[in-house]
């Protein structure tokens, strides 16, 4: 009996979390503020590391940006590339001098918030806006960012990855994924009680980044620099951009090692970012997923019951995709049950691994080791 008490307790949490998300993310989308104005001066900040494979892709949607090219700089940072990235930017520079491009190395400290901090400092304008160089988006990306912010508050925006190539079952259950992180981000936001956010698209003031300590407090590490920034920011000073052309989209990870380092990379921020709601989320869906995979076992074994499985299973994807469906209809993607159903062993194994390894094992990312 407790064993099953358990099993749906946590099941059951999870999918009351997943649903509050929902809701906060509808009421989101309902009292999303814009304030109309003129072009505003910006200045766009790419860090890059060993990118010269994606990078093409992330300056070529630089020349379909619908903004005035005399109202934007575009701040391209070096992180100590040691492939042609540097190569790269060079050539895309003299192909379009009317663009206000600059490229600049890294040189004080290694790392991502090292470059950011190097690329805010050099920023000519006093709205920054942070991006990264494997990332696509549209014409009206920057316009409706820039819209949305407002003096003193930071505006995260959705990330997806969403592959460029023809889509696969793989693929697709990432799509899923980055839409529910996307939704979760959100809703963190919305309740005022940040979870985390996604650096590849924030907008926030130049003077605010310096009055607050920039990423000060997250030396050190290879992750965290946009949800360290995020929780320096008082909750009501925070907003999400509720626009679908916000959205910014990269390719998932090639490999599978990719795949799991990315994934560990991102859990590895929650003991940088103990804040009650990030530390409840997380070890809320950890348990959740550890139990649905030790009630699999126990059935396989006849230990339990195949219906009591079979419940908690129904109870999980009818919410999951019930959320997720509210996502696909905000980014235009299509949500599949049938997808969402037969993956969920597969992901239950992911989480409960990738959450032990986020803890105990370096991960690797673009050529470093994070600490242990």
């Amino acid at each position: 009996m407790i064993p099953l008490l358990l099993l749906m307790g946590c099941v059951a949490g999870y999918s009351l979390f997943l649903w509050r998300c929902r809701a906060a993310w509808k009421k989101g989308q309902r009292n999303l503020a814009t304030v109309p104005h003129a072009f505003t001066s910006v200045s766009v900040l790419l860090p890059v590391r060993n990118e010269s494979n994606s990078l093409q892709n992330t300056l070529s949607c630089l020349t379909t940006l619908d903004y005035p090219a005399k109202a934007v700089e575009f701040i391209v940072i070096d992180d100590h590339s040691d492939d042609d990235t540097v190569s790269v930017v060079e050539a895309f520079i003299k192909k379009f001098p009317e663009l206000m491009i600059t490229l600049l190395r890294s040189a004080e400290s290694v790392g991502k918030k090292g470059a950011l901090e190097t690329g805010v400092r050099a920023a000519k304008h006093e709205i920054i806006v942070t991006t990264d160089g494997d990332v696509r988006f549209g014409s009206q990306w920057l316009w409706k960012l820039v819209e949305i912010l407002q003096p003193g508050t930071l505006v995260c925006g959705p990330v997806l990855l969403k592959s460029a190539a023809q889509p696969t079952v793989l693929r697709r259950v990432v799509l899923l994924e980055s839409i529910g992180l996307s939704m979760i981000a959100a809703a963190g936001i919305i309740q005022r009680s940040p979870y985390f956010c996604n650096g590849a698209n924030m907008a926030f003031y130049k003077t605010d980044f310096e009055r607050l300590g920039g990423y000060a407090d997250a030396s050190g590490q290879l992750t965290g620099d946009d949800t360290a920034l995020l929780l320096k920011y008082p909750p009501e000073r925070l907003s999400f951009a509720f626009h679908h052309d916000c959205t910014v989209t990269a390719e998932p990870a090639a490999t599978l090692s990719e795949f799991v380092y990315q994934r560990q990379r991102w859990a590895s921020k929650v003991p940088f970012t103990l804040t009650r709601s990030t530390l409840f989320a997380a070890i809320l869906a950890w348990l959740a997923h550890a139990a649905l995979l030790t009630a699999l076992v126990a059935c396989l074994s006849g230990l339990l019951a195949p219906v009591v499985l079979m419940a908690a299973v129904a109870l999980k994807v009818v919410i999951e995709y019930v959320v997720l469906k509210a996502g696909g209809d905000f980014f235009r993607e299509r949500i599949s049950f049938i997808v969402l159903l037969a993956v969920q062993p597969i992901y239950w194994m992911a989480i409960v691994l990738i959450g032990l390894l986020a803890v105990f094992v370096p991960y690797r990312w673009k050529g470093r080791v994070s600490n242990t």
